[in-house]
């Protein structure tokens, strides 16, 4: 499945339904702002490619504490420039399946 930012904010109720049945997930634009939300339907996602953009506050950080990914095995995270803080959280989350993992953009 391929979202945009759009379907984030206002997801039907299939999506929700099918979100959380996901294996794989490539999301071509999501703003900052609702990359929570959408973590956060995704938790048994195996493949997660996924481009996080306007980042309008980068002190900004968002809690994951209460995400958990333990199936993913493949990550690509591609950002213009994020907070280290909010990378290392989302990582964390990660289960031990990880075997993939792609960064890119600019850290600060």
């Amino acid at each position: 499945m391929i979202l945009i930012d759009a379907n984030v904010n206002f997801p039907s109720t299939s999506l929700q339904n099918t979100l959380p049945n996901l294996d794989y997930l490539k999301v071509d634009s999501c703003i900052a702002g609702n990359v929570a939300i959408l973590l956060f339907l995704v938790q048994n996602i195996k493949y997660l490619d996924i481009f996080i953009m306007d980042f309008p506050n980068l002190s900004q950080t968002f809690s994951t504490n209460n995400l958990k990914f333990p199936n993913l095995t493949y990550l690509k995270l591609k950002t213009d420039e994020i907070k280290w803080n909010f990378v290392k959280s989302l990582l964390q989350q990660c289960g031990e399946r990880l075997q993939h993992l792609t960064f890119l953009g600019i850290l600060s």
